[in-house]
């Protein structure tokens, strides 16, 4: 019985330290981007836009990316086959991409085609 307690309590724990260490207070949490752009170059790990006022930005992308193109309904839809970057973005393309900064790197969390 002590056996069973000390593990009900060990596992209480573990999901208390857990679920507080997961709160943030938003000071900490990182400031989400969206970047409207013209593709200028595309490569399976990257996407290279043109922005109005800003010149030339580099975005990198990763399996985690979900890239939604031109009459894409949704990324539910697309669960078993994700298309890569090259396979639906192209140069000329207009996009917005929602991004995560890393230290100086952009990284895209989503980059849906807006108008091709």
């Amino acid at each position: 019985m002590g056996r069973v307690t000390s593990l009900v309590v060990a596992l209480s724990l573990a999901v208390g330290v857990g679920a507080a260490g997961a709160q943030s207070t938003g000071s900490t949490a990182p400031k989400p981007y969206v970047i409207t752009g013209v593709v200028k170059g595309v490569s399976a790990s990257s996407v290279t836009l043109e922005i109005a006022d800003r010149g030339i930005v580099v975005i990198g992308a990763d399996a985690a990316t979900r890239v939604i193109g031109r009459g894409m309904a949704s990324d539910l839809l697309l669960r078993k086959w994700r298309p890569k970057l090259p396979d639906v973005i192209k140069a000329g393309d207009r996009v917005t991409a929602s991004c995560r900064r890393s230290g100086r790197a952009l990284f895209a969390v989503e980059i849906r085609v807006v108008q091709p």
